[in-house]
């Protein structure tokens, strides 16, 4: 497809990104609140109140469950229209008693008193557009087991298709890095949850693609899903884990040329991300009544504070620190370590295979990019940005993985 008009259909999907985000954020607006205030309640009283702010589930990992965030989430959803659904959509409303969302939500539980209504139009909320419908079944623990039941067959089906497809080196790699990121903890928090079900349906979408134009369309609505769904957790892996899959699943040849698509594909992500993005601020200003302008520059400017809180040590150390402080860290060092092993006694490493490994070990340290270009919340949030570091664990498995495969093909195949 020639440049021009690859453009100009990635803009067409652009702007239907946007629609739709209007469009099915409004509608879910339209949902009545009663029900759905009763299981925020219920959530509140039986679940917020007795774990606190951050509750961890076990000292043995980096298991930190973000209850700030998920307050924020639940008290949004439960909030009553009290303007049209689009206005509504657009501002995200929510009641709030106490500077600690978890607190302010359990206070409006019990008592139906608030100090103030807050707004909070710097992101899209698209979570709300699950959440809502979800909040009217059942409460935060059916959600909790419902999560957890959809990210394990998620992740089980890309492993079954990685078999399926011939490319079983694989299936360790993915699951030790799944695995990495606590599952446990990612089905218990809905903050957490969302570049996971975005990095997994992308990487999906990559290994059934057809042709090689579909890859782009692929990461652009990676980026524009990513801008719509998250807080601002680990958004680079939502690039970064479909990336290394198309380096497995690609029939080129050339590391040069397969480097050249990782860096369009992630131009193409960027690009859904920020104008998604951008879509919001101009279209949920227009459409909600509020400067949203201004509300998202201030965010954006708490996040790039001249000051920077942190060294880049700090931001580096704690961040690799509490994604490696779990004992699946033992499975995956010593996959490594074995894979590398095997690798060596076949005395098969040559250039073209060392040229191979480049541009995994580019999007290896894609998470570290990240770090540097979202400084201050790498520092302030590391007990949920460290999961980021999941593009290096499975982009460097991988690569030992496909080396070892090469290395045991018999010369001269493919």
């Amino acid at each position: 497809m020639k440049t021009g008009k690859m453009l100009l259909t990635l803009l067409i999907h652009l702007v239907i990104g946007i629609a739709l985000g209007i469009g099915l954020l409004t509608l879910v607006y339209c949902i009545p609140t009663i029900e759905i205030e009763k299981h925020v309640k219920s959530s509140a009283i039986d679940v917020i109140e007795k774990e606190g702010l951050y509750p961890e589930i076990t000292h043995a990992a980096t298991s930190y469950l973000d209850n700030w965030t998920d307050s924020i989430m639940l008290a949004s959803a439960a909030h009553p229209n009290q303007s049209s659904p689009v206005t509504e959509a657009m501002r995200v409303s929510r009641f709030v008693a106490s500077e600690f969302p978890d607190e302010s939500l359990v206070i409006w539980a019990k008592t139906g008193e608030y100090i103030y209504e807050d707004n909070y139009p710097q992101y899209w909320h698209g979570y709300l557009l699950l959440l809502k419908p979800l909040l009217v079944l059942t409460d935060y623990r059916g959600i909790r087991i419902l999560n957890g039941v959809c990210q394990t067959a998620l992740t089980l089906t890309i492993a079954g298709l990685l078999w399926k497809k011939n490319r079983k080196e694989i299936v360790l790699p993915w699951l030790i890095s799944i695995a990495m990121l606590m599952p446990i903890a990612m089905a218990k928090c809905m903050q957490f949850s969302s570049c996971y079900y975005v990095f997994s349906l992308a990487s999906l979408a990559v290994l059934c693609r057809r042709k090689h134009e579909d890859l782009f369309f692929v990461f652009l609505w990676a980026g524009i899903a990513t801008a719509f769904f998250d807080f601002l957790t680990y958004p680079i892996s939502t690039f970064g884990i479909p990336a290394v899959f198309y380096l497995i699943d690609s029939s080129e040849a050339e590391w040069k040329q397969k480097l050249k698509n990782v860096l369009l594909f992630f131009l193409v992500w960027a690009a859904g991300y920020g104008l998604m993005w951008g879509g919001k601020i101009l279209f949920g200003g227009m459409l909600g009544g509020l400067n949203s302008l201004q509300e998202t520059g201030n965010h954006v400017g708490h996040w790039f504070d001249g000051s920077r809180w942190f060294s880049v040590a700090y931001v580096f150390y704690f961040n690799v620190r509490d994604f490696i402080y779990t004992p699946v860290s033992f499975v995956a060092f010593a996959f490594a370590l074995a894979l590398a092993v095997s690798i060596l006694r076949k005395k098969a490493m040559n250039g073209k295979m060392l040229q191979g490994c480049i541009p995994f070990l580019v999007l290896a340290i894609l998470p570290f990019l990240w770090y540097l270009f979202l400084f201050n919340p790498s520092g302030i949030h590391h007990f949920f940005t460290n999961k980021a570091c999941v593009v290096c664990a499975f982009s460097l498995l991988s690569m030992l993985a496909v080396c070892l495969r090469e290395s045991s093909q018999p010369a001269g195949s493919e």
